[in-house]
Parts: structure tokens; sequence; C-alpha cells
């Protein structure tokens, strides 16, 4: 969708995960209602990224081979399905983007408070326009990701903790304070346990 007046580029993709159906619908929501007058440059819309996925009902991952989508960047052009397709996303979609926003939900065995992720490892400018942009919405949680120590904080990721809890069984600790706050730690803040930060400030996470 091109606005009648000059502009940045913003890329809205959603549906990584095919079961993730809040912001699939949303995209379709707001395709419908947006005006291309009410706009200033450029919008790309892509409401289901994992095609496969969404249409096989596959939790997480592309059925071609269980592979999870979210896990293959920057992707391999001679890789199987999901490595090519995260591929392409790089080096035919991403370039276009001066803002990149990925929705993603809760699953269909998860509950997910609103919360948003930013880079913490793209450079100092990108860093600083993902921290504002995320300053800028209403929600309860915002988290600076960085890949480097992520793994190794699955199991005490913060916005786990405080943001997902299964409809059948506990996922990630559930309910239980956090045993080893990283965020907290690395922020050099006192441990945070399993609440809510209405002021935006406190409920910035460090992973």
């Amino acid at each position: 969708m091109t606005g009648n007046n000059p502009g940045k580029t913003l890329v809205v993709t959603a549906g990584v995960h095919g079961r993730e159906y809040v912001g699939i619908q949303t995209l379709f929501t707001f395709a419908e209602d947006i005006l291309c007058e009410e706009i200033n440059g450029r919008l790309i819309l892509i409401p289901v990224v994992n095609e496969e996925g969404f249409y096989q009902g596959s939790r997480q991952i592309v059925p071609a081979d269980g592979i999870n989508l979210n896990r293959a960047f920057p992707g391999d052009i001679h890789g199987t399905r999901t490595w090519r397709l995260a591929a392409a996303l790089e080096t035919c979609l991403y370039p276009k983007a001066d803002f990149l926003l990925d929705l993603h939900g809760g699953d269909d065995n998860e509950m997910a408070m609103p919360f948003v992720y930013f880079s913490a490892c793209a450079g100092t400018g990108v860093t600083e326009a993902s921290r504002r942009a995320a300053s800028s919405l209403s929600v309860s949680v915002r988290t600076a990701s960085d890949p480097q120590v992520q793994g190794k904080a699955s199991r005490n990721c913060i916005v786990l903790y405080h943001c997902v809890r299964s409809k059948g069984r506990r996922q990630f600790g559930g309910n239980r304070k956090i045993r080893k706050p990283l965020a907290a730690e690395r922020a050099g803040r006192d441990a945070m346990t399993n609440k809510d930060y209405p002021d935006p400030e406190k409920c910035f996470m460090y992973l």
C-alpha cells in the first residue's frame, strides 16, 4: 500500500507460526481498515508467512521439514524449505523495510499477555530506534532481545515467565517466582517476581 505522500516503508509480518492466529487476523483487519490517503510512505503487509503451517494447522513449525522458521534466520538458499523461506525473507523483503514489525501471539496451548521484543544487538542507531518504538506501545513488558544470550536464557526468560501460561499445563516455570532473573541482574535492578509493571521504565527487561 502506497500513501499519497512520500515517506518510509513499514513492513509488518504475521503467521511465522501458523497457529498464532491473533497477528494473522490483525493484519487482515488492518488491511481492510487502512486508507492510502491516511499514510505517508509505503506499507507492506504479509499476514501469513508460514502458509503451509497455517493451512495444515502445525504448531510452530513448517510441516515440510519440521523446522521452526523463527529459528532459521538468516536462512540458507541451499537448505530445506524453512531455510530457503528465511533466506527469501532476508534477501527479498526485509531490505525494503525502514522498520519491521513481526507479530506473534499465544499458540493454541498458550495464553500470552501483550509484550514486545526489540533488538539490543543491531547497532546503536537501530537499538535506540527500536527502543523508542517499543516505548510507544501500550504493553506490560518490553524486552531488549540479544540472541547471543537468549539461548541460554530460554528456561529463565523473563518474558515467558511473565507472559506465557499454558491452558492445560505449566510451561517455562508457570507461576513460579523467577529463580534467576537475568533481566533484573543485567539491568542492575532488584529481582522481580511474576507481576505486572505499569511504569514503562520498569517494563524494560534484558535477556
